[in-house]
């Protein structure tokens, strides 16, 4: 650095300056400041601006190969080809000049974003005021492009003075900011991981005095992946629109699971520190959880709101339940069942404080909205719940209800003639259990009660004729009273054929198995299988009380 400078009473004098790097100019020119030092006596600073003392400035300057090389090297920024040209007078109250600065790019590799091009700064000031004409750059083809207006007036306290000064100078400016085609694949490495590579947007922001803001944005084609158990949703598009601090969504509207959702509401920015919001979410047959064994269907007509500062936020509405399918690893013989955790209803608490206390009012139901199926049980379910309570305490009270439901035993299909788990609000902490059963087998007619809760169960068997416990299980698990022989082959074709790895329920539903209606000549179970191809032609096979073993297909000409 090489300078001629003077302390004069009218301030700091350089006649000539001179930075170089490598033996290069990187800048050089004149500059007078009326700034002025002195001992900080009294409280007071160590510097002072004179209001109206003269202020000249002349500067050029340029990116030199060897400084963008050792830049590039040092901090990972890589800087080529600037250039600038800086001219004022006038003094600190009433400057005048311009200031010009291009940077064909920039790279900040440690950041991880991408090259930005093409910058360029256009700045004059006027007697009364600092225009910032003109500023952009880009990225790939997005664009960002404005332009900044303040006062000089104030200029000199904002410099000199406090904090709340500098802001209230900045709360006259005026400005706007553009934005076009920005697409989130230019920043992935700065996007969180659950959204996709795509989507762009468009739009302005123009600023009046007092941090007066308004404009426009508008997006489309964001997406958010996949989760374990949540679905895709694509298609992510709206507009954002601002006018006095107020934030409103207009048209917004994306694709959960293929299902179209839309978003409608307004976020109030005007007391920063406790704004108010309302958002509105409506979709048709939306896929609310997606697994590996669930898929849960819903119609929605959900609003969030947060209008009166008084009162916590609320989540209202009402969810149609429908469409929707279970598949469940459920084995009615196994000497253990493993029931998962005894956690209370609704199975689920938020207890981070900054929503613990919002509150639920939500009406969920459906009408045979969902397929239960397992290897041993299928049914469809309809519920009607009220979701109350708080996030951190929430409240379910309600009931779901089994619709044509059938237990599926190795030796005998039980209908399930009703079926209700019930959570009433004076026991909010159980699901009540209220199930029946009726199965004809060998003559004998087997009824199946559950009562009780969840956590404790209660299950009773009882038979016409009376039947020993032992009976009962032998008959629903073997197809016989006496089990041996034969009944083995009954317990393999129940599970094995109307098993989870075997037929679907199409052709299980076909299939009747019976072990165990007579006694062959040799004492062993008889054993009748009978497969329905349509409602005229089956095929029939048996092991007879002959010991003989007979295979026939059946046409009904005449029902009775």
């Amino acid at each position: 650095l090489d300078a001629e400078a003077r302390l004069a009473a009218d301030g700091v004098v350089a006649n000539q300056l001179e930075l170089k790097f490598a033996g290069a100019r990187l800048l050089e020119g004149s500059a007078t400041v009326p700034l002025i030092f002195q001992l900080p006596i009294g409280g007071e600073p160590i510097w002072r601006l004179l209001d109206s003392g003269a202020l000249l400035a002349q500067l050029e300057g340029v990116v030199t190969p060897d400084f963008s090389e050792w830049l590039h090297r040092s901090s990972g920024i890589q800087i080529s080809d600037a250039a600038l040209d800086l001219k004022v007078a006038g003094t600190i109250e009433r400057p005048t000049g311009l200031l010009e600065m291009k940077v064909p790019s920039v790279v900040l590799a440690a950041a991880k974003v991408p090259v930005i091009e093409q910058i360029e700064i256009y700045a004059k000031a006027e007697t009364d005021q600092l225009q910032l004409e003109r500023f952009r750059f880009a990225v790939n083809q997005s664009e960002v492009s404005g332009s900044l207006s303040l006062p000089t007036a104030g200029l000199v306290k904002a410099l000199t003075g406090s904090m709340g000064d500098y802001q209230s100078w900045l709360a006259q400016g005026t400005g706007q900011l553009e934005l076009n085609n920005w697409r989130a694949e230019d920043w992935v490495d700065l996007l969180p991981p659950l959204l996709r590579r795509s989507g762009r947007f468009t739009g302005a922001v123009a600023l009046k005095p007092e941090w007066d803001l308004s404009g426009r944005l508008v997006f489309e084609e964001f997406a958010l992946r996949p989760t374990e158990s949540a679905p895709l949703i694509d298609l992510i598009a709206g507009e954002v629109t601002l006018e006095k601090r107020k934030f409103t969504v207009v048209n917004a509207s994306a694709q959960v699971g293929g299902s179209p959702v839309s978003i409608d509401g307004w976020f109030d920015v005007n007391d920063f520190g406790s704004p108010l919001w309302e958002f509105a979410v409506i979709g048709k047959n939306v896929p609310l959880v997606r697994t590996t064994d669930m898929i849960l269907r819903s119609d929605l007509d959900v609003k969030a709101s947060h209008t009166t500062r008084s009162e916590t936020p609320l989540i209202r509405g009402v969810l149609n339940l429908r469409s929707s399918t279970m598949l469940v690893e459920f084995d009615p013989l196994t000497p253990d069942v493993n029931a998962g955790g005894r956690s209370k209803p609704p199975f689920f608490s938020i207890s981070d404080p900054a929503f613990a206390e919002w509150r639920f009012d939500l009406k969920i139901s459906g009408d045979t909205f969902m397929r239960v199926r397992s290897p041993y049980f299928k049914t469809q379910l309809s519920a009607n719940f009220d979701l109350g309570g708080t996030f951190a305490e929430p409240l379910l009270v309600g009931s779901a209800r089994t619709v044509a439901g059938e237990l599926r035993f190795p030796g005998a299909k039980m209908p399930i003639t009703s079926g209700e788990a019930y959570i009433e609000r004076g026991r909010p902490n159980d699901v009540q259990l209220n199930f029946n059963g009726i199965a004809h087998k060998a003559s004998y007619v087997i009824t199946m009660d559950v009562s009780q809760t969840l956590a404790d169960p209660q299950v009773q068997f009882q038979s016409t004729p009376a039947l020993s416990n032992a009976a009962i299980v032998r008959l629903l698990t073997t197809g016989s009273t006496t089990g041996g022989g034969a009944g083995t082959v009954g317990l393999y074709l129940g599970q094995g054929l109307l098993g989870a790895s075997g037929m679907d329920d199409q052709l299980a539903d076909r299939l009747t198995v019976d072990v165990g209606e007579a006694n062959s000549r040799s004492g062993r179970n008889t054993v009748d299988v009978r497969y329905d191809l349509s409602e005229d032609f089956s095929l029939e096979g048996a092991y007879d009380v002959y010991d003989a073993y007979n295979l026939d297909f059946s046409w009904s000409i005449f029902k009775r």
